[in-house]
C-alpha cells in the first residue's frame, strides 16, 4: 500500500478511459487523508494536482466528523477549507457515527448524486 500520487493520478486516468468507453460521465469517490501519509501528499496538494490534471467539473470534499467511531476526525483544518476553496472545491461534514440506536449517514453522499 502507499501509492505515490503520480500512481493515483494515473489510476484515475485510466479508470476514467475505461469509464468513457460505455459512458458519458466520470464520478470519483475515495477515503482521503487530510494530512501527508505514506507516500501521498496533504489533501490540499492533491487537490491541487488533479484539477490541473483533469480540469473536472466539481470536486466535493465529505469531512466525516465525528467518524464512525464516535471520535473527533483529525479535520481538514481552517488554512486547508481556505486553499480548497480557493480551487472552487466545496467542503461539507457529515456525522458519521453509529450505534444501534440509530441509522448512520453512510448513504448521505450516494443518494446525493443525480444522474439523470
Amino acid at each position: 500500500m502507499g501509492d505515490s500520487l503520480e500512481q493515483f493520478v494515473e489510476w484515475i486516468d485510466h479508470t476514467m478511459k475505461s469509464a468513457w468507453k460505455t459512458h458519458r460521465r466520470f464520478n470519483l469517490a475515495c477515503a482521503m487523508q487530510p494530512k501527508a501519509a505514506n507516500n501521498m501528499p496533504d489533501l490540499t496538494t492533491i487537490c491541487e494536482h488533479i484539477c490541473r490534471e483533469f480540469n473536472p467539473e466539481r470536486i466535493r470534499i465529505v469531512q466525516l466528523d465525528p467518524r464512525q467511531d464516535g471520535r473527533q476526525a483529525e479535520g481538514i483544518t481552517e488554512e486547508n477549507v481556505n486553499a480548497l476553496r480557493q480551487l472552487g472545491i466545496e467542503i461539507c461534514s457529515v456525522d458519521a457515527r453509529r450505534d444501534a440506536s440509530i441509522e448512520p449517514n453512510g448513504f448521505f453522499v450516494a443518494d446525493f448524486f443525480d444522474f439523470t
